[in-house]
């Protein structure tokens, strides 16, 4: 049977007030996991413990692996702590895709995480939005996610 995992951003504003007690609820639902998105004032050892306790698994975490090595390497040892088999980039501002070459200096940054998550064993995901689906003439009237695909 396949196990069903909440994407723990989309209680974000309840995470922020009382973080336990939202991951019980959520353990609670009967939620086999979660995706980690952010730890809201909890350390990365302490939310491994709480999901171990709860029997929640870690299949994937939304992570700052496009930004620098360095916040690579520390989101990456974090999703390690986790047990997270899926590192997900989560967010590019719709504005950042206004022209090709930004698209392109995109792809090389998600590439070059791609290398540090594969080295980890872990996979590289994206999670899409829109605006990545949106046509501009600015993109020779193709979308973000064509020229990304190119």
């Amino acid at each position: 049977m396949p196990q069903i995992a909440l994407q723990l951003y989309t209680v974000r504003d309840a995470l922020a007030h009382d973080y336990q007690g939202i991951i019980r609820q959520i353990a609670g639902m009967g939620y086999d996991g979660v995706e980690a998105a952010g730890m809201y004032g909890e350390s990365v050892q302490s939310a491994r413990a709480l999901f171990d306790s709860l029997n929640l698994t870690v299949p994937s975490a939304h992570l700052r692996v496009i930004d620098d090595a360095d916040s690579r390497k520390h989101a990456l040892d974090d999703a390690a702590v986790l047990g997270a088999r899926y590192a997900v980039v989560p967010f590019i501002p719709p504005d950042q895709f206004g022209s090709v070459e930004q698209v392109a200096g995109h792809c090389d940054r998600i590439n070059a995480a791609l290398a540090d998550v594969s080295a980890r064993g872990m996979r590289l995901l994206y999670h899409n939005h829109a605006w990545e689906f949106t046509a501009t003439a600015n993109l020779g009237a193709r979308t973000p996610f064509e020229i990304m695909l190119e």
